[in-house]
């Protein structure tokens, strides 16, 4: 089962959720604006993400740490990257959405 982070007017969210259906894959959907994550929720997918914690955010930001980065995302959920794709605990940035079917491989 994949939870697919996403954001219904954002073209590679859609896609990503497409390629997901087009291979009859279980997925759910959490439109995470419409719906904001927790700060535990937030801590942890950008722990999952791995990286640079800034890459969970989509505008130029200030915040360098976890910590600053969910407060950031915690005040305004729509400037979160997307879509997300957590699978088994991995998550990936699916962006090009392509990028979704690296979960697919994840054991």
């Amino acid at each position: 089962m994949i939870t697919l982070y996403f954001v219904p007017t954002c073209s590679k969210s859609r896609g990503a959720a497409a390629l997901l259906d087009e291979r009859g894959v279980e997925h759910t959907i959490h439109d995470y604006v419409k719906d904001p994550l927790d700060e535990a929720t937030l801590a942890e997918l950008v722990t999952m993400v791995g990286g640079d914690p800034t890459d969970m955010v989509r505008s130029s930001t200030d915040a360098s740490t976890i910590g600053e980065v969910v407060a950031q995302l915690l005040a305004d959920p729509a400037d979160m990257q997307r879509p997300i794709g957590v699978r088994d605990g991995k998550a990936i940035i699916a962006r090009p959405p392509e990028r979704i079917l690296e979960l697919l491989d994840h054991d």
